[in-house]
């Protein structure tokens, strides 16, 4: 039986230690992805205030776009239909605003994915809310 304790205490040890370390090798990992991310959304950004910037690196940043402002999906068709917004030709007042998906004035169709996470959140607050309720 003692032979039994010493095993899993030093099994439980292992596992802590291990735990502890995979949490420091992968949030310092993490840390430094989210930094990477931050500072490609900076450059992204500065064609916004009509920084000059080589066609070839347009093009590198148009690749880059969608991974970094998180926009794995395209809503513009659903939020449209969704909010009854009509076609939008109205002149872009910064052409570079179209290489980096602003291409509308109405900011609900800019907004992206952003618009997703917020009904998402809600739904989960709800979703808890009416969880509570259930257990008193």
């Amino acid at each position: 039986m003692e032979s039994v304790a010493k095993s899993v205490e030093s099994s439980s040890k292992a596992i802590a230690f291990g735990n502890l370390l995979m949490n420091f090798v992968l949030g310092g990992v993490l840390q430094e992805l989210f930094a990477v991310m931050t500072k490609l959304q900076i450059m992204l950004h500065l064609l916004i205030v009509n920084v000059q910037i080589p066609p070839q690196t347009l093009i590198f940043f148009k690749g880059l776009l969608g991974m970094v402002t998180f926009q794995l999906i395209d809503l513009s068709p659903y939020v449209t239909r969704l909010f009854r917004l009509e076609d939008d030709a109205s002149e872009l007042v910064n052409y570079n605003l179209e290489y980096l998906g602003y291409s509308s004035t109405y900011f609900v169709i800019n907004m992206g994915n952003i618009i997703l996470m917020l009904l998402v959140n809600f739904c989960v607050i709800i979703f808890i809310a009416i969880a509570q309720k259930c257990q008193n």
